[in-house]
Formats: structure tokens, sequence, C-alpha cells
């Protein structure tokens, strides 16, 4: 846990007296209220604490008190940081690392003394975080310091003295995560794990959504407040405000955020002791009790300024403009971010509140500048106390500058040096005297800036406003605000000029011509009028980068960049081309040797001339090659043509048993034959005709040519003949066998006839007797299949049954060989699939196969042995509705005893003799089965019918209210209306003398009962209901509270109303009296029953005394408000004439003895706020006299 012992006393960090006269007692209220208010907005802020990663980073500022010094300056890049100093001189409070936890109970270190006690050193939960590391070059060529908040995460902390009213400045990048106090990323503050009683934690962090969020936390309260824009994770200026007491009678706090100039948050918050004094220790990076890296910031910090009191909207705007451009961030004060919007309405302040960056409606993207400025301290006039003085005390040095924003292009510098950072030493100052020469150690605090801004146009290449002899220009455009104090300052000169021109298509074709930076001097933004300055490129490196140095700007220039080039390429005729046919189409690739000054962008065909002539035709050929900024050459192409033949191609042929040549078709010369080598007669091939007859696998090559200009003019066709024979499976054949022999393919392959081809399929698989059938398929282009068929006949062996036995009769099933006979071989009645065996006892059947060739007959038998029973039933049905007394007889016959009997689901019973009964049965159908001694086993179903009418009906019994007493009944519903005229009814009886014609009864006792229906044919029915015991409404009042009846029921049915007096019914059972006497409450239930009573109670009120003595006589010595008692959760403020709270009393408080802070306190009139919190919102304001 975050341990520090704190006295419990209130402690206030600095006190800025102010004074008052409010002698009229009417007037004093108003004055308390005017001093709170108008303090905050006359005493003077100073800067208190002041970390800047450029300077005094792991080495203390020196010399003392040289704010104007950048020194000592920041380490090298990568770093770690083990200490940030502070870069304001008095009482140190410079960043360090938390220290180890053997180091908890040593001494305090320097910075970090306190009247709290012991420990010294904070000991917290949270896992030690590693050090910070430095980077130089991060924002605007200016350096920050890096936050890794992987694993335990890295942070330093310090001890503020600054923690009543405040204004904070933060520059940073970073991603937010977490939505609460004590899980968004930490930037400033943090939360710790014990929130003590006499102070409240600050953390500022990035939240969810990368918003700049606040959060609050102490005894006992927490409280979140995310801001609403989306950072994005790039360089930001958040900025809090916090005021508190602005309302004398409140206790209040006032947050107010903006970022990068935009307001976000602005809350007034009214918690209980929100307006304490903050937690004296601040964590960058970390919170105190943070284990989890998600909690940590990720990111980097390069400035906090930290001022004492809330500064004014004129102060933040200069100290976010010193912030904005030292680190290349857009501002702007409505809308969305500067980086995304551009700037659309901010104005940039110098540190005097000169402004050096007017908003402009076109040049609002991208601001960004060179400069150098100093605040000067202004004194508040009063020389006892530097409280009223404003002491901002920042400085700029910026040498080399360029937005931060994504697609800003455009860097200056005091030199041509843009490889290294604004810390380097050897970049030619800023000027900011009137002397003859510039300093770098000046305490001076004139200005001078030189910033620059764009209107977003595009980068590519424009004809839009390019004065005459230009080639092309960028379309973006950018406008200089040129500031400097007067009386000697010398303006920035000369500066070096670096434009990215990477995304740009002005140099995609090489370094075309000469480069300009074109700059519009007369203000007007037009570069189609007044004076152009131009400066040409020093150099363009690699990556697109065009250099211009020693360029000069006035107040309202405007630049971009544009190209010359009027230079024409240069190319050769192309080779002239021999074809035959038809000219080829134009291909600007033969213009080979094309060259410029620049690039060329295009070769294009201009047309095709010719001299129309035949064999050979001349067509002259122009071609023009054009660069990119419409310079051009033209170049011509000879091409002489001569007629081609034109043989029409013959595809590839597939033929059964032979092919017959076709015809020669196409465009010929009459030369055309075919050959079976290519290159024509003088191939050395054989030369075939049309209608020659091809027997067997061969390429063919028909050629053709134009006699005298060969081989230029020739045409060759080939193709491929494919011969394939026609397949041969032999002739059909027959085979005898007996059941069991087996063959083989290659057995029934012997027996086909003729000469079969081998490799063919037979189908089916050989399976006894059958036909099987030989295929030899074809190859394309042959389409007829060869087949052949063996045929198997077989003699088959007859089935073989086992034995069997049924109990009434069995069905012969189908067989698979033979035929059932009564009789052997085949004698005796013959017997079919499905015929029934029903004779009892044994029965011999045979299966008989008969000779078949050289297969002799064969013959199996088989015994079927019937056994049985018979089962019939006679049915008495029920006598009465439910009586469930149905009866059942039943005889079974031709059966072996004992018997196994089931009745539906019942348990089986054992019979020894063939005629038994069942008894008691109910309505509906029922199932008997019956076993016998062998097994067999029967089924018959039987139906017993209902009896009588249905008497069924429910009871529900109805709870009333009689003469404000519980009373009941019961409602009959009959299952069968239409017999209501036939019944009677009887409560709890059977008795026929208790039976009446209505089932109309009253007030039964509570208890289980019984109503019996009774039919006029004499059968009963009973059915079973409850009646519930309902206790009598009863109600009390009692007073509790002061000046509060409360009322209690028991009994009856709730939900209860209430009435009271002569108040409208409410469901609540307390009220508040507001005079002394006798009270009425009235109470009535779900039901109607009701009840009244009364009770009679004296009014208690707060009474304020209008004075006290406190000198010790025992008479009057302590201030307190009578019957504070009677109101347990009363509070009273006390305030003197300035509005300061000086006592808060609770019930049990002796009261006020006219001290504060352990003095007394003069003779005079003191205010008082006492709230009653008891429910009622009652406050009480007044005032009394102090007498001494």
């Amino acid at each position: 846990m975050t341990k520090l012992l704190l006295h419990y006393n209130r402690i206030r960090t600095i006190s800025k007296p102010v004074f008052f006269h409010c002698n009229l007692k009417w007037l004093r209220p108003l004055c308390i209220l005017g001093i709170l208010l108008l303090s905050n907005s006359i005493l003077g802020q100073q800067v208190d604490t002041w970390f800047t990663a450029d300077r005094a980073v792991n080495a203390a500022p020196t010399p003392s008190g040289q704010f104007q010094l950048f020194t000592p300056p920041a380490p090298a890049d990568g770093t770690s940081v083990t200490t940030w100093y502070d870069f304001i001189d008095g009482t140190p409070q410079d960043a360090v690392q938390h220290p180890a936890p053997g180091n908890y109970s040593q001494p305090y270190p320097l910075g970090f003394e306190h009247s709290f006690g012991s420990p010294a050193y904070l000991n917290p939960i949270g896992s030690i975080p590693r050090l910070p590391t430095l980077r130089r070059n991060d924002m605007n060529f200016n350096p920050s310091i890096e936050f890794d908040g992987s694993g335990d995460g890295q942070a330093l902390h310090f001890r503020s003295s600054t923690r009543e009213e405040i204004t904070v400045f933060i520059v940073f990048h970073a991603r937010g995560m977490g939505n609460s106090a004590e899980t968004q990323r930490l930037l400033f503050g943090g939360d710790i794990d014990s929130y003590h009683s006499s102070t409240t934690n600050l953390s500022i962090g990035v939240s969810d959504g990368n918003r700049f969020s606040i959060g609050r936390t102490w005894t006992p309260w927490s409280d979140f407040e995310s801001g609403n824009i989306d950072l994005q994770g790039l360089p930001t200026i958040g900025v809090l405000v916090r005021q508190v007491d602005t309302n004398p009678f409140l206790e209040d706090e006032v947050l107010r955020t903006q970022v990068n100039g935009l307001p976000d948050i602005n809350i007034i918050k009214n918690f209980p002791d929100v307006e304490r004094d903050l937690y004296l220790f601040n964590r960058l990076g970390k919170h105190f009790n943070s284990n989890d890296s998600n909690r940590n910031l990720t990111g980097n910090i390069a400035e906090i300024l930290l001022a004492d009191g809330p500064l004014d909207a004129n102060s933040i705007q200069r100290v976010e403009s010193y912030l904005a451009i030292k680190y290349g961030i857009t501002l702007n004060n409505t809308g969305q971010l500067g980086s995304t919007v551009g700037n659309q309405g901010y104005t940039y302040l110098a540190a005097d509140g000169t402004t050096i960056w007017q908003p402009d409606p076109i040049y609002i993207y991208d601001i960004a500048g060179l400069g150098r400025d100093r605040f000067e301290d202004i004194d508040g006039g009063d020389n006892s106390t530097s409280y009223d003085d404003l002491k901002l005390r920042y400085n700029l040095h910026q040498r080399i500058a360029q937005s931060e924003n994504t697609g800003a292009v455009v860097t200056m510098s005091m030199d041509n040096n843009f490889a290294t950072d604004n810390l380097d030493q050897s970049r030619p100052i800023v000027d900011n005297t009137t002397a003859n020469s510039t300093s770098v150690t000046t305490t001076s605090t004139l200005h001078n800036y030189l910033l620059w801004g764009n209107d977003h146009g595009d980068i590519n290449q424009s004809l839009i406003e390019l004065p005459t002899d230009y080639s092309a220009r960028i379309g973006r455009e950018w406008r200089i605000q040129k500031t400097v104090s007067p009386g000697g300052v010398d303006p920035i000169t000369n500066v070096s000029v670096r434009v990215d021109l990477s995304g740009s298509d002005i140099l995609n074709n090489g370094n075309c011509g000469n480069l300009i930076l074109l700059i519009d001097t007369d203000g007007d933004g037009n570069f189609l009028t007044g004076t152009l300055t131009e400066i040409l490129a020093t150099s363009i490196d690699a990556s697109q980068n065009a250099y211009f140095d020693n360029v000069n700007f006035e107040h309202l220039d405007v630049f971009t960049v544009a190209i010359v080039d009027n230079e024409p390429p240069k190319a050769s005729n192309p080779l002239t081309l021999t074809v035959c046919g038809a000219p080829p189409l134009p291909d600007p690739s033969v213009v080979t040797d094309e060259a410029d000054n620049c690039a060329v962008d295009t070769v294009t065909h201009i047309g095709d001339t010719s001299d129309g002539l035949t064999n050979p035709e001349t067509i002259t050929r122009t071609y023009r090659i054009t660069d990119i900024y419409g310079n051009y050459t033209d170049v011509e192409q000879t091409i002489y043509i001569y007629l081609q033949p034109d043989i029409d191609a013959i595809p590839n042929q597939e033929a059964c048993e032979s092919y017959a040549l076709p015809p020669i078709t196409g465009t010929l010369s009459g030369n055309e034959a075919y050959y079976d080598l290519p290159g024509g007669p003088l191939g050395g091939g054989t030369m075939y005709s049309e209608g020659d007859i091809i027997t067997s696998n061969i390429t063919l090559y028909i050629y053709d040519e134009t006699g005298g200009v060969a081989p230029v003019c020739t045409d060759e066709e080939s193709f491929t003949i494919t011969i394939t024979d026609q397949p041969d499976a032999g002739t059909d054949a027959n085979i005898n066998i007996c059941e069991g022999t087996l063959l083989t393919d290659a057995d029934l392959f012997a027996q086909l006839g003729g000469t079969p081809d081998a490799g063919g399929n037979w189908s089916p698989a050989f399976n006894g007797a059958g036909a099987y059938t030989y295929t030899v398929t074809a190859t394309a282009p042959c389409t007829t299949d060869a087949t052949a068929t063996v045929t198997v006949t077989e003699q088959p062996r007859p089935d073989n049954p086992a034995d069997v036995e049924a109990c009434d009769s069995y069905i012969l099933p189908a067989l698979t060989n033979g035929n059932y006979f009564t009789g052997a071989a085949g004698t005796g009645t013959a017997l079919f699939e499905g015929d029934p065996i029903t004779n009892l006892g044994d029965n011999t059947i045979f299966v008989y196969s008969p000779a078949n060739g050289t297969c002799p007959a064969a013959e199996n038998s088989f015994v079927v042995t019937i056994t049985g029973f018979d089962i019939s039933t006679n049915v008495e049905n029920e006598t009465c509705w439910q009586s469930e007394d149905g009866v059942v007889h039943v005889n079974v016959f031709n059966t072996n005893l004992p018997l196994t009997v089931q009745l539906d689901s019942m348990p089986s019973e054992l019979f020894n003799q063939n005629s038994f009964s069942f008894e008691n049965l109910a309505a509906g159908n029922h199932k008997l089965t019956v076993i016998d001694q062998n097994d067999c086993q029967s089924e018959t179903n039987f139906e017993i019918l209902a009896g009588g009418p249905n008497l069924d009906a429910s009871v529900e019994p109805i709870y009333l209210c009689d003469s404000g007493l519980p009373s009941n009944t019961i409602a009959v519903t009959l299952s069968d209306p239409s017999i209501s005229n036939a019944l009677l009814y009887a409560l709890d009886s059977t008795n026929p003398n208790d039976f009446v014609m209505t089932p109309d009864f009253e007030v039964i006792s509570p208890g289980d009962h019984s109503l019996s229906i009774l039919h006029t044919n004499g059968c009963l029915l009973e059915i079973p209901f409850s009646i519930n015991q309902i206790e009598p409404l009863k109600l009390s009042l009692a007073n509790v509270y002061v000046n509060e009846i409360a009322a209690n029921v028991s009994g009856g049915f709730p939900p209860y109303t209430y009435y009271f007096e002569d108040n409208p019914g409410s469901p609540s059972n307390t009220f508040t009296i507001d005079r002394s006497g006798t009270f009425q409450v009235r109470v009535v239930d779900n039901n109607g029953c009701e009840t009244t009573e009364t009770i009679t109670m004296t009014l208690i009120e707060i009474s304020v005394p209008n004075f006290f003595t406190p000198n010790n006589d025992g008479q009057n010595d302590y201030w307190r408000p009578r019957n504070m008692e009677w109101f347990p959760d009363v509070q009273t403020y006390i305030f003197d004439r300035y509005g300061r709270k000086i006592k808060i009393m609770g019930t049990m408080d002796q009261g006020w003895d006219g001290y504060y802070e352990s003095k007394p306190l003069p003779s005079g009139d003191y205010w008082y706020i006492i709230k009653l919190n008891d429910g009622s919102d009652r406050e009480f304001v007044g005032h009394f006299t102090l007498y001494r």
C-alpha cells in the first residue's frame, strides 16, 4: 500500500489573501460569494514546475536561474533517464526514479521533504517501474522522454508544491486504454493504494479511444471524465485547468481541458471534499498501484509545465502557441483537430501577446515555423509579494522545423543541414536582440518568427495558375507569416527549404529540366499576377527531396514548386521492314533510341502513307516522340509488303482402319502439296496428293510459296493422322457345370470361338450358372466395342432348412434352390412359399431338386412341430362414473398348465386352472397376455365401458371481507354442467341427510375439507380441498424517527394502501408531520378490509441561538443549534466574513468555542448553514454574533 502519515486537519498549499469590507449585514453573503469568485481572477499565477526534454535531463540546470539558456543540453539518443530536472529554480521538484524497496525507510531525498511524519518514501504495492529513455529527435526535431509500458512499465515521480488550483500543459503522443481513473494510461499524477483524508488524487491520462481524460479519487469517492476527441496517437498539447471553491456555500471543483487548442472537458463537481489539495506525489508513465501493463503509458512525453493557479485564456493561448511551434502541432479552436481540418480560427501569440499567425481562410494546414522568443515576467504591482505576478517563464529557439502532420512535406532550417536535430549548436541562431551582433545567451524577450501553412492542394503536377515559360507546378501552395519585434531585431533570412516530392509525379521520370521554388511576392497568392521570385533547386536526393538554399521570405509571401522544360526529345528512324500480306500493327517500341533532357512521356503512331503499288507495296509509317511537357519529334519507318500464301489449317485426324487425304484450301499460289517432312520440295520428304489413303500413323505438312521471294512469303501447316484398328472379341459359346464347380476368366476365354483379342473384360464376375460377356473396348476413333458371350448351365443343390416349432401355425419361407413336397423324391403334395403348416404335432417337409444333365437329383428334409391354445373373455362394465368396479372372466383352451397371465402393466400371476377372473377394473381398453408351460404366448384385448354420469368438478376457495372481517366461500365448476339438476351436495359428509341442492357453503373453518357430490342414480364422488387461515387486519402506529409516523400492519390480504389524514392513498407506511396534534392513519387491504388508528405527536424543530460569549464563564461558552440530537445526520457549517469554512458540526458535537486552528477569532458576525439530511431537503441559513 502507498503509506504516508498525514495530519488529519485540512492542509492547503498556498493561501492568497484578499480583503473586502462588508459592514452591512445584508451584503455579507454577497461579499462572501464575490470574494471567492474574484479571487481566482485577480491573483497572479506562475509556472512552478517545468520539465522539458531538450535540457536538464540527468544533469541539473546550470547556471541557476538562467531560463533563457538551453543548458545543460539533452544527452545522447537512447540514454536511460534517471532524473528529469525541474528547470524552475527554488524548491526542487525533480522527477526521479522510484526508490528500490530496500530504501523505503531511508531519509528524505532532496525535494521530497514534508511535515507528515515517516516513512519518507512512498511504499506502493505496484511493481517497481524501469527507467524511461531519451529520444533526441522525436517531435519536430526536438527530444522527448519515451515510456515503454510493457511488463513493469517505466516511470519517474516527483513531489509537487503546486497542489490546489493548477494549470497543467503536457506535450505527448500515445495510444489510450482503460475507462476509469485507475485504468487509463497515465501521463501525470497516478492512482494510489490508500486515499488520504486530507488530499485528493489526480490522474491525467489517455483512455479508450485515445482521449485526453481526467481521473479523480479520494476517500470515499471516485470520478472519471473521458475526453471527447480521438487524438489518434498523434503529437498533442493537453491542457488541464483546476479551480476549487468557486461557490462559497459548496464544496466544488471545476475542471476544464483542451487538446491542441480545442475545448474538451468542462465540468463542475460538488462531491464532499472534492476541493481538497492534490496528493503530494505525481508519477509520469505509471500509476503508483499498477501491476497491469495495460495501465502503463506506452508513448512519449516531451514537455510539462505546471502552473500555480488557473491561467487566464490569453496566457493559455500564449503557452499553446509556444508549444505548437516547438513541436510542429497545428492548433485549432473549433470542430476537429487541426491535424485533420486545419486551423480554422486559432490565433497564434508570441510571448508578449503579439499575433504571430493570423488565421487564414485558405492556408490552414500543417502550420510550422522557425523562431525565437522568451516570456517576460509580468509584475502584478505588489512589491511585497510575487503572488500577483504572471511568470510563464518559457523560452523558444526553433532553428529547424517541419509540421508533425501526416502529409506535411516542407522543412525549413537556418542552414542547409537537415540531418541533425534542433539541439545542434552548430546551426545558426535566430536573432532576438537589437544589438549589431547575435547572441545565444541573450536574456532578451523580443521575438522573431517565420511561420508557414498550406492549402492542402494536390501535390502532383498542375497547370492551374501556371506562369508563362513554366512547364508545370505542383498544386499545393504555402503562405508565409513573418513577425519580428520592432527596434532592430534582424528578421530570419537565408533559410534552406527542403520539399519532399516523393509523393508527387513532378519527378516521376527523372530530374526534368530545372526545378524552381516559385515565390509570389505581392501577397495575393496568384502566380499569374505581380512579381515572382525564382529559387533554383540546389539538389535533389535519392529520396526525391528537393533542396533550395539562401531563400528569403517576406510576410504574406506565397510559394510553390515549379519546373521549366522547352527542349524537344531526340530519336532516329526505325529499321526498314520487309513483310508478306499486310503491314504489322504499329509498335512504338521500334523507336529504340529516344532521349531527352527530361523524360519521354509517350511514343505514339501518327499515321501510314502507301505508294499504291503491289508486290511490293511501300508504306511510310510515322511515329511521334513526346516528353512530359509536350515537346515532340517525328521519325519515319519504311515497310515493303509482298503477297502472302495462306493455307487453311487441317486439324489433327483420328481414323478407324484408314483416312483419305482431303483437298488443300486457302489463298494458294498453285504450288501447294502434302509432304511427310517439313520444308516443301526442298525438305526431302515424300509428296502426297488429294485422295491418297493413309493406313498408318503419320505427320503430314501442307506447303505453299510465292515464287521469287522464298523463303519470305511461304506458308506451311502440319497435322497428325492416327489410325486405330477395330477390336475382335471372338464368337459365342456354351458350357454345362454342376453346383460348386469354379471357373476362371481363362476357363471362360478358352470356350470362345474365332480369334479374340486378349486383354478384354468379363462381366459379371463368375458366380455359377448364367451368361458371361467378354468385351474388347474400342479405341477412338473406332466407336464399336467387340463382344462375345459364354452361357454356363449349372445344376444347383436343394436348400436344407432346420427343424422348427410353432405355437399355432408355421408359414413356409422362400427357397433359393429346390421345391417343397410332402413325400420323398418329389412325391406327395407339392407345397409353396407362404403355405401355412397348421396340423398339431410333427409334420415332415421335403426339399427336392431333380437331376440335370450329368448332375444327379438331390433332396433334404426338416420337421415342423405345431403347438397352441385359444382365449375367450366375458366383460362386466363399471356401475358408476369412476367407480372402477369392472370385471373380466377368462377361459383358455388347448393349453398346458400352469399359465402365466399379465393384465396391462400389472404384475404377472400364475394360474393352475383354465378359467379365472380380474375385478375392480377401471373403464378403458385393457390388454391380456397368457403364456403356457411351453412358453407359447397369446394376447387378447377387451374394453370396460364407463358407468353412470361424469360427477367430476373443480372446487376453488373464495376469500372475502364481511363487515371488516375475513370470510370465505367456495366456487364449484362441474365437468359436465348438463347433469347439475340431478345432483346434491354435502360438506365433509356422505350422510344422505346432509346433502343440499346447491354448494353455497360459507364461513368454512380453516383446514382440509371434502365436497361430496351425489347423483340421483346413487353414484357418489368426494373432492378434497383446503381453506387457509386468514388473520384479521391489525394496525399499529409508532414514532421511531423525529417528526415521523411509522404504520405497521399485519393480517388481511397484502398489498396494503395507507391513508394519512385527508391525503390520497399511498403504498408508503411512513408519514412526516408539520405540526403538533393527533393524527389518523387508515389502512385498506387487497380485499377491501380496513382499520383505523390515531397517534398524538409533538413537532420538534431546530432552534438557533443568535449569539454566544466564549469567555469560559460557564455561560454561553459554546455556540450550538438546539435539538440537534433529534436529527442523527444533521451537519452545521460555520463561515467567517471572508467565506472561509471554519467549523463543521455533527449531532454529537459539543459546539463551537470560537477558535480556528487553535487561535481565537475576533468578535463579529459569523454565518451558518444547517443541513438536516433527514429526507426533507430542509436547510437553515443565517448568522449569529460572537462577543468577547
